[in-house]
């Protein structure tokens, strides 16, 4: 099959959250199981073309977006190892020659992000009508792409198109306004459409041939509870024939002990002394005293209320009396991020917190934590607490979605992590006692940490679903 898969943000070019993940290595698998994928995604500011090895294609054109023209240029990445797997930039300063990719500094979305998006998937819309790039699936992932499946409908292109939805909360919305910015036979055929169900999500999960989320339980409670699919509950229920849940993978040869150029200390489930060496380097970092006797939890997440932060915050004294260590990565909201501040100022023992992006420490909180901690309200898949399994890094989350299909609760023989099941910080701290009491016993917390090392979530079961799920698409089409 001749696939494109768009995205946002793509590792290792771009990356704003789990998304960039799952882009960078889901393609690399599908590739290698025999089928032609290219990538695209827009060319940020802070891609160096020269550094990173991506040179003009030589193709460019003009987008109409309302009243105006808009060009853009073409370029790729000239260091792809195979022509299987290709990856393409789509590049306009004015769009995406920013700071960030969705937001800025402040945490606030740009203003003119549905211009910005709408702008990018016309430019890939303009690819496949040129023939630049041959397709028989449209691969299109959250609300930034989720509005080809209704171009590529809506121009009777014999192209099969799969959304992959990775968090329901975002559903870029757009005004009547707004809408001017699309072709005239798009304006025409939203009329049929009401104005309040006019977001990209909606249009998406309405026009592709197959829709799914990235966890199995993520989708049945999308199906099941009204809240988690925000204004999308209907519709979900009215496609379910054609929705469905693929659990992310994990890229092991970038995350795991074995493989981890980041990381000082490598090590295995065979050695894992590696593990308590960087758990020392880890509390240095930190300003910490290095002490092995001293629970050590790590967390990389954004700052935002559905990870779980309310209800950590509410605890960090607690954790402070037991004598837990907590290393924070992440930027977000800025009143969390000020709340871990100030407790790391109040307790430099105990707290530490880094709010700037950083690939090498996150890499290092996962070989040097003795937990992970995740407990977020709602988690279509997580990735983290996969990468923790892998690194003997004990996951501690709260049961739901991609958590609750990922990690086991530890009943003294089986089970990898810990999860707590009503969602209060009571509840949270009752968790986190009962993983540290268990921690001091060694022999159990081995088991435990052999138990997760053991866990396989690498990408090429998942792989393997998703060209069913293209297959699926493409019968669809056919029947049509």
């Amino acid at each position: 099959m001749n696939i494109i898969f768009i995205s946002a943000e793509v590792i290792p070019f771009s990356k704003a959250g789990g998304l960039a993940d799952v882009s960078g290595a889901l393609p690399q698998q599908i590739s290698s199981l025999g089928h032609n994928i290219s990538v695209i995604s827009p060319l940020y500011s802070k891609i160096n073309p020269e550094m990173d090895h991506i040179i003009d294609s030589g193709f460019g054109a003009l987008i109409q977006m309302g009243n105006e023209e808009v060009p853009f240029e073409l370029y790729q990445f000239d260091q792809d190892h195979s022509n299987d797997l290709r990856h393409y930039f789509i590049h306009n300063d004015e769009m995406f020659g920013r700071d960030g990719i969705y937001t800025l500094p402040n945490g606030e979305g740009f203003p003119d992000n549905n211009f910005r998006f709408f702008f990018f998937q016309k430019a890939v819309l303009k690819l496949i009508e040129t023939r630049f790039l041959e397709a028989d699936i449209v691969h299109c992932n959250d609300h930034h792409t989720a509005m080809l499946p209704f171009f590529i409908t809506n121009r009777k292109m014999e192209i099969a198109t799969i959304l992959t939805v990775h968090n329901f909360q975002y559903q870029g919305y757009f005004s009547q306004a707004e809408s001017k910015y699309l072709d005239e036979q798009d304006i025409k055929k939203l009329i049929d459409i009401p104005s309040e169900d006019r977001s990209s999500m909606y249009l998406g999960c309405t026009f592709a041939n197959q829709v799914n989320t990235v966890s199995p339980t993520y989708a049945d409670e999308l199906l099941a509870i009204n809240e988690l699919s925000y204004e999308l509950y209907s519709t979900l229920n009215q496609i379910s024939h054609k929705f469905s849940g693929i659990l992310n993978g994990a890229d092991y040869s970038y995350w795991s002990p074995e493989n981890d150029t980041f990381i000082k200390n490598r090590y295995s489930p065979s050695d894992l002394f590696g593990k308590s060496k960087n758990k020392s380097a880890l509390q240095v970092y930190a300003g910490f005293e290095p002490d092995e006797s001293k629970p050590l939890i790590g967390s990389i997440s954004r700052l935002v209320e559905n990870k779980g932060f309310y209800l950590i915050l509410d605890i960090i004294p607690d954790l402070v009396k037991m004598g837990v260590q907590c290393v924070f990565l992440g930027s977000g909201m800025d009143d969390i991020s000020q709340s871990l501040k100030d407790f790391a100022n109040q307790y430099p023992e105990n707290i530490f917190y880094e709010g700037r992006f950083n690939e090498e420490l996150a890499h290092n909180i996962e070989a040097g934590s003795d937990m992970f901690l995740m407990p977020s309200r709602f988690e279509p898949c997580g990735l983290n607490q996969i990468y923790s399994l892998k690194y003997g890094t004990i996951p501690l989350v709260y049961k739901t979605g991609g958590l609750a299909d990922t990690v086991q609760q530890w009943d003294g023989k089986n089970g990898n992590g810990f999860l707590f099941q009503q969602y209060d910080s009571s509840h949270l701290l009752d968790m986190i006692q009962q993983a540290v009491k268990i921690w001091k016993d060694k022999n159990q917390w081995l088991s435990i940490i052999s138990n997760a090392m053991e866990a396989d979530y690498s990408w090429n079961q998942s792989a393997k679903q998703y060209i069913g799920l293209y297959q699926s698409a493409l019968g669809e089409l056919n029947e049509k």
